[in-house]
């Protein structure tokens, strides 16, 4: 294929940037080429690519030429059109052929993920009149108004790719141009809401009605997994049904990850496909085998027999596995049957909850973004869950650095009410998690013997050590296992450690965040920065429970 479309470099107007990664012979060594191709690729070139996404199943119709473009995504195994035949020039026309052609080709994006973007071009064309410089001012207030940060962006890079002067001159106008975001507005939802679901779900586990458990194995099966592996809900449905295997002692499960499937080029980061799972996980699946075993013999995991089966409809055709779109009709049929109707929780939109049996709705797509989270609190190298997650480029993990945040404020909120709630549910499934909450009940077990222990940190309070102060391993006495805090902690102890720790927290964040985006990564180094950050989070959740509990302490007194 010509040369031209692996390095066509252009000014910083025109070009759509595609990433390459290069290995440089080592685990930590390896670095990111990006190249912007333009509309200027070679008709041939074009030809080319297109025959090679039709020989894979991406693209159905017959030729390039063609004005209507047949995609096929198998996961909802359905047709997805792309229909050219708008109002503009024919060489614009071809322009957005290129385009969507390099999105499927070069930047391996999912043909939905395409076709909104699409969709988001073929907009912009008819609002700007194709690049008509005078409706600056009336797209920009359109955009503002109505539209996301995801078609502002797919505008923008269509932008870049062409080469047309009124393109050129119509980006240079809005390349500065944002739009904010809604401040109420959130991705996924509050991690109260997650926290919630998953203590339902594994008491449903242990307590469900047989036939309802069988019925929803799947999305049992899902939630387990996907709370500790960042599954993708595509990746779940196309587990095999022999995904699961002992090695060594130890339980494996195999996941081929849904990018991995575009046949992306060889000198490419390898994406991890076996994983291991606890041995209560791999048993718990292993018997919906046997089960499915009985039903039917699909090479899938989940298929199509069982979920008609189960929620019974009628069969209209045969297939050898559940869609994308019938599991996530079952996990709707889960979310009315169980979450409202067992647990009668209140299923509301995002940041809409106002009462306590009222819970966030989650999306398939949720728990992967919890098993990110958690393993960045882990201290896990960036490089290590990028190839746990799939991801393709460090840069998609930074988001995750930035809503830390948020997430920790919010467990931090949860393990506390949670505390002073004394659900049993909670109890019975997250006690483990619990460490500093329960410090004051330790305190009153100890009863009179609390007051014989050594004073530490000026009276702030007393150390359970039977070999103090030889144990010592922190810093600061307020992050120790064995320290037991006093009910007046002085408030100005903990201010100066929580100003100092957030100082921390942002000094780490902004080094990861650099070092992530660096052409050549030490991976030695971002490990170090990543348990560092990792520890100082985990620090600020801390000193947040004791605010709140200072807090709290304040309120019973007064009243």
């Amino acid at each position: 294929m010509n040369n031209k479309l692996d390095r066509k470099s252009t000014n910083d107007i025109c070009g759509m940037c595609v990433d390459e990664y290069l290995e440089e012979g080592s685990a930590s060594g390896y670095c990111v080429i990006q190249t912007r191709i333009t509309d200027e690729i070679t008709l041939s070139d074009c030809e080319y690519m297109f025959v090679e996404l039709k020989g894979k199943g991406i693209i159905r119709s017959n030729s390039f030429s063609n004005n209507v473009w047949i995609g096929y995504y198998d996961l909802y195994e359905t047709n997805i059109y792309f229909d050219f035949n708008i109002d503009a020039s024919q060489k614009m026309i071809l322009s957005f052929k290129k385009y969507i052609l390099i999105k499927l080709y070069l930047k391996k994006n999912e043909v939905t993920t395409v076709k909104q973007a699409f969709e988001h071009i073929k907009d912009m064309l008819s609002k700007t009149n194709v690049f008509d410089i005078d409706t600056l001012s009336d797209f920009k207030k359109y955009v503002s108004n109505n539209q996301t940060l995801l078609y502002l962006s797919n505008c923008k890079e269509f932008l870049q790719f062409c080469t047309f002067k009124d393109a050129c001159e119509f980006y240079s106008k809005i390349k500065n141009f944002s739009i904010q975001r809604n401040p109420r507005s959130r991705e996924i939802p509050d991690y109260e809401s997650i926290l919630k679901y998953d203590c339902l779900i594994r008491d449903f586990i242990d307590t469900g009605n047989i036939d309802l458990r069988i019925k929803y194995y799947p999305i049992l099966i899902w939630w387990m997994l996907s709370t500790i592996i960042p599954l993708r809900p595509s990746e779940f449905v196309l587990l095999k049904r022999n995904c699961i295997y002992k090695a060594k002692d130890k339980c494996y499960i195999h996941i081929e990850r849904v990018k991995s499937r575009a046949d992306r080029e060889k000198h490419i980061i390898p994406i991890m496909t076996e994983f291991q799972i606890p041995e209560a996980l791999y048993e718990f699946i292993n018997d919906f085998i046997d089960y499915a075993n009985e039903i039917d013999n699909s090479g899938y995991l989940v298929s199509d027999k069982f979920y008609k089966k189960n929620l019974k409809r009628v069969p209209k055709d045969r297939k050898d596995k559940i869609t994308l779109q019938k599991f996530n009709i079952l996990f709707k049929k889960f979310e009315k049957e169980v979450v409202e109707g067992i647990y009668h929780y209140e299923i509301v939109a995002l940041g809409a909850v106002e009462k306590d049996n009222q819970i966030e709705r989650i999306r398939l797509g949720d728990t992967r973004h919890l098993a990110f989270m958690n393993m960045l609190m882990q201290g896990l190298n960036p490089l290590y869950i990028q190839r746990i997650g799939g991801h393709y480029t460090l840069e998609e993990q930074l988001s995750y650095c930035n809503h830390l945040d948020t997430f920790t404020s919010a467990k931090t909120y949860v393990l506390s009410k949670m505390l002073n709630s004394k659900n049993e549910v909670y109890y019975r499934n997250y006690s483990d998690n619990i460490d500093w909450g329960l410090k004051q009940t330790e305190k009153e077990l100890l009863g009179a013997k609390f007051y014989q222990l050594p004073k530490v940190k000026d009276g702030a309070g007393r150390c359970t050590s039977t070999n103090f102060p030889t144990d010592c391993k922190c810093e600061e006495c307020l992050f120790c296992e064995h320290f037991i805090p006093e009910k007046d902690v002085a408030k100005t102890y903990i201010s100066e450690l929580k100003q100092n720790n957030l100082q921390n927290i942002e000094i780490k964040k902004e080094l990861l965040k650099k070092l992530l985006k660096e052409q050549f990564k030490d991976e030695k180094e971002i490990g170090t920065v990543s348990r560092n950050l990792a520890s100082l989070i985990n620090q600020e959740m801390i000193l947040d429970a004791y605010t709140l509990n200072l807090g709290n302490c304040e309120t019973s007194s007064q009243s």
